[in-house]
């Protein structure tokens, strides 16, 4: 599965099982800021108990990030263009030699 779809799966599960607890508690009227707390709470606790899977391979995607950067096609192109203009001002004052100065 690709990390992206696995970072938006563990969002969506979050906030549904958020808003499923919050939407019980209130049909049993329980003031909202109450509900809310509540609701907070019990889905940080579920989640952290029954999707360890799912936030332990989160972890590990966000570690290889930080290990290895994705280098873009695109970014190595702009980087060798806008490098470019130095390398040929260099190239020419070596092709100038003494005599230019």
């Amino acid at each position: 599965m690709k990390s992206s779809h696995r970072w938006l799966l563990y969002t969506l599960l979050r906030l549904g099982l958020f808003a499923g607890v919050f939407a019980a508690l209130m049909l049993l009227g329980i003031w909202w800021w109450l509900s809310a707390i509540f609701a907070m709470v019990i889905s940080f606790s579920v989640a952290y108990l029954f999707f360890r899977d799912t936030r332990d391979q989160l972890a590990l995607d966000l570690q290889q990030r930080r290990e290895k950067p994705e280098v873009h096609p695109d970014a190595e192109a702009e980087d060798a263009v806008t490098d470019a203009p130095d390398t040929v001002a260099a190239e020419r004052r070596d092709e100038s030699g003494p005599e230019a100065r």
